[in-house]
Formats: C-alpha cells, structure tokens, sequence
C-alpha cells in the first residue's frame, strides 16, 4: 500500500496541474513581455490592450501561469486563496509556491500593438489634373 502511495499521488498531483489550464507551464517569460506589478502578497493589473499574461514564480524562477486576456480584463493573483483570477472569476487553482514573491508580465498581442500580420498599409497617391479646354 505504501509503495502505491508512492507512484499514485504524484500521478495526481500531475494529473491536477494539468486540468488547471496554463498553471504550471514550466515556459519562460517572452523578453517583449512588461513587468507590472510584483509582491509576495496579492498582485493585480488592469489589462489595457488584448494580450497575453505570465505569472511567475520569482523563489523557484518559473512560470507559474500564464493566459491570453482581453483589454480591461483584471488579473489578480491571491496567495490566500492559492488561485488566479480574472475577473473575479477564478481561472486557476493550486499555484505551486502561492507564499513566494511573485510577478506579473504583460505582452501586448501583435494585433493589439498595430503589427497584425493581415493588414498591410499602402501609401496611396491621388493625382488630380485639370480637364483639357477641348474636352
């Protein structure tokens, strides 16, 4: 029995990470990504334009969650509650090292930042003659 422990509960303790979206996601913050709020408390930002936020871990140097985000979207992290929420609703659980200092990054998406990939500006030149007296 003691040997089952042994091999199961991390099997669900993986398994849990894993249901808990991007929480746990082991990928590095972008270096195009913004530093906006830090603490080993609650930390929160106000999201001013779509993009992508990061949660990281700054004791164990990892990120600890991460999620696209939509403009006016209130992100906030609460070590009391172990959870990430957005909105006020709650959009990940069980946040490894919830008592550690913390950081919040921003990156703006590219569409966000006026670098969409679809569009592409064209400088137009209007020419405007006079019409010709015999015509």
């Amino acid at each position: 029995m003691l040997c089952l422990n042994r091999v199961l509960y991390p099997a669900l303790v993986v398994a849990g990470l894993a249901a808990a979206g991007c929480a746990g996601s082991g990928q590095t913050v972008p270096s195009g990504a913004q530093e906006v709020s830090s603490g080993n408390r609650e930390v929160s930002y106000t999201v001013p334009q779509d993009g992508k936020i990061y949660l990281r871990d700054d004791v164990d140097k990892r990120t600890a969650y991460s999620a696209e985000v939509r403009k006016n979207q209130v992100v906030r992290f609460d070590p009391k509650q172990n959870a990430v929420l957005i909105d006020g609703a709650v959009a990940a659980q069980q946040i490894p090292g919830a008592w550690h200092q913390h950081t919040l990054f921003f990156e703006p998406s590219a569409q966000a930042a006026g670098n969409s990939p679809d569009v592409i500006k064209v400088p137009v030149k209007v020419q405007v003659t006079q019409p010709s007296e015999g015509q």
